[in-house]
């Protein structure tokens, strides 16, 4: 059996995300009120989940500018407009990406966010555009071009800038052993890979 192509792969991605999107109601897209105060006040705590750890770690975001990348349908945009960034977020689904601005508008954030229709290490944004670059559950879906997705995220970076991500993985072969032989339904894309040391 030939393996996909990098653009067969991505194909894939973009039409599981254009579904998944698509069944998104405006009911779905509104963050409440505590959801954003949770990180907005996000400080280092013992048992802090990863995303409460990440965001003690950047915030405030007052005037900084920061890219999500593979925003998805714009949950954590809207999150890091709310901790007060001017935020960028892409996706390769056209479909996530006007959930996205719509999420912005309903929680009322649409002049902090801009959303664009772009591939992963194909951004036509501009060298060192960005103090901070968030990517949220995002590369196990690019693990078969991530030195391209780490070049781009470098190229993009300000100076003195961070790169903050936040992964599933899989280190534990036992883990994976026990997930392909419990049968039960994962909600995963064809051809993402949780991602290994």
């Amino acid at each position: 059996m030939k393996s996909k192509s990098t653009q067969e792969r991505l194909a894939s991605e973009q039409d599981f995300f254009d579904r998944e999107s698509a069944a998104l109601e405006d009911r779905n897209l509104v963050i409440k009120p505590h959801t954003f105060e949770r990180y907005r006040t996000a400080h280092p705590k013992p048992g802090n989940f990863s995303k409460d750890k990440l965001f003690s770690l950047i915030v405030p975001l007052d005037g900084k500018k920061v890219l999500d990348y593979g925003c998805g349908h714009g949950e954590n945009s809207c999150l890091l407009a709310a901790c007060g960034a001017e935020v960028w977020g892409f996706d390769l689904s056209p479909i996530s990406i006007a959930k996205a601005k719509r999420r912005a508008e309903l929680n009322g954030l649409a002049d902090r966010t801009h959303f664009d229709v772009a591939a992963a290490g194909q951004t036509s944004y501009p060298d060192q555009s960005f103090d901070i670059i968030m990517a949220f559950g995002v590369l196990h879906h690019l693990h078969m071009m991530l030195d391209q997705v780490f070049d781009e995220m470098h190229r993009l970076l300000k100076t003195g800038g961070r790169v903050c991500i936040q992964e599933p993985v899989a280190n534990s072969a036992f883990l994976r052993g026990v997930r392909r032989a419990v049968l039960v339904a994962l909600v995963a894309t064809p051809v993402e890979r949780q991602l290994r040391y």
